[in-house]
C-alpha cells in the first residue's frame, strides 16, 4: 500500500497529501469557501496543511505561480480554480507530467471553456461549464418574467475580463433569443464584490429609473451589493432579482421575498471533494474525469427558488459562503 521505491517527492501514491490550492483572488468569499473546504478535507484525510497561492485575478500570474510550485517539488497535489483555464493549459501539462494530481474546481482548465471534460488528459475538472450556468441564469430570469410580455430584462456580466464570464453572457444571450417576451435592455458590467456592485446599482437606476422587470446578475456578492441601490429607487418587491451563487444571504432573500432566485454553487463542497478525489487517486482508485455540481446540489436542483428552497432537503440548505 506504501509507495514504490521508484516513486519521486510529486507522486500521490503516498497516502500522505501536500497540496497547493491556487486561488484566483484571495479577497473573495466564494473562493475563500473554495480554501476551507480544501483545508477541512486535508485534515480529515491526514494531508499537510494546504498551501495557497493568491493570483489577485492575473491569468499568467496563476500560471507562473504553478511553474514555480512544480519546480519546488514540494507538492503533489494542486486544486486550481483558474483564472483562465486555457491559459493555465501548458503548466497543466508540465504539473501532470511531473506525477502532480492536478484538480480544477469552479471553471475547467481547457482550451474550450464550453467543454466540461479537462483539457489536460490525466486530470480532474469538478464545477460546471460557464455555458450551462448562464443557461441557469436565463432560465430563472426567464421564469421571473412569467406571462409578461414584453418583459424588460438587466443581465449583469461580473468582470468580461474573465475568459468564462463572456461565454457565461453568450449563453444568457442565446437563451433569451427563444423566448420573445423576454427584451434584454442592459447589460452593465458588475464586478465580483459588493462595494462594486453597489456602484453598478446606483449607476442603474440613474440610466433606468424605470421600466425595468427582471434584473439578473453572474456574481451574487455584486448583486446583494447593489440591493440598497435598488431598495433606494423603490424596486425591491417589484422588480425581480436573480443572482448566482445561493449564498447565506441569498437564501435568506429568497425565502423573504427580497429575490426572485438564485443559481446555487458549492465552492465549499467542491475544495473538499477535490481533496478526496486526489486521496482516492493516491490509494489506486477511480476517480471521475469531471463532476457535475448539479449531480451533487443538496437541494437536488441548481435552481434555487422559493419553491426548490421549500422541499425537505431545500430547508435544510443555507449556502455554502456569503456575500460579504
Amino acid at each position: 500500500c506504501g509507495p514504490s521505491s521508484s516513486s519521486t517527492s510529486t507522486s500521490t501514491t503516498s497516502k500522505t497529501l501536500k497540496i497547493a490550492f491556487f486561488n484566483p483572488i484571495q479577497a473573495n468569499t466564494y473562493t475563500a469557501a473554495n480554501f476551507k473546504g480544501v483545508q477541512d478535507a486535508a485534515k480529515e484525510v491526514g494531508a499537510d496543511p494546504p498551501i495557497q497561492f493568491d493570483a489577485g485575478f492575473d491569468a499568467n500570474k496563476q500560471a507562473r505561480q504553478m511553474q514555480d510550485a512544480i519546480t519546488t517539488g514540494k507538492y503533489n497535489v494542486f486544486v486550481v480554480d483558474p483564472v483562465d483555464g486555457s491559459v493555465d493549459m501548458p503548466v497543466t501539462q508540465q504539473a501532470k507530467d511531473a506525477g502532480i494530481t492536478v484538480v480544477a474546481i469552479g471553471s475547467n482548465i481547457s482550451s474550450d471553456l464550453g467543454s466540461t471534460q479537462p483539457g489536460v488528459a490525466g486530470t480532474y475538472f469538478i464545477g460546471y461549464a460557464p455555458g450551462q450556468n448562464g443557461i441557469q441564469l436565463g432560465q430563472l430570469m426567464v421564469q421571473a418574467c412569467a406571462d409578461k410580455n414584453p418583459c424588460n430584462v438587466v443581465y449583469m456580466p461580473a468582470d468580461l475580463r474573465a475568459a468564462n464570464e463572456n461565454v457565461r453572457k453568450k449563453a444568457v444571450e442565446d437563451f433569451f433569443k427563444g423566448n420573445p417576451n423576454v427584451k434584454l435592455i442592459a447589460e452593465p458590467p458588475s464586478g465580483f464584490d459588493a462595494p462594486s456592485g453597489l456602484k453598478a446599482g446606483q449607476d442603474l437606476v440613474t440610466a433606468h429609473p424605470t421600466g425595468i422587470d427582471v434584473i439578473g446578475g453572474s456574481a451574487g456578492q455584486a448583486m446583494v451589493g447593489a440591493l440598497p441601490a435598488f431598495k433606494d429607487a423603490g424596486w425591491l418587491g417589484k422588480v425581480k432579482i436573480v443572482a448566482n451563487g445561493g449564498t447565506v444571504e441569498e437564501c435568506k432573500y429568497i425565502r423573504d421575498g427580497t429575490m426572485f432566485g438564485a443559481v446555487v454553487h458549492l465552492p465549499y463542497t467542491d475544495g473538499k471533494l477535490a481533496v478526496h478525489e486526489a486521496q482516492d487517486k493516491a490509494n489506486g482508485k477511480s476517480v471521475p474525469a469531471f463532476v457535475d455540481e448539479a449531480t451533487i446540489s443538496p437541494i437536488g436542483t441548481k435552481l434555487g427558488t422559493l419553491a426548490s428552497l421549500s422541499t425537505p432537503q431545500g430547508q435544510k440548505f443555507t449556502g455554502e459562503y456569503t456575500d460579504s
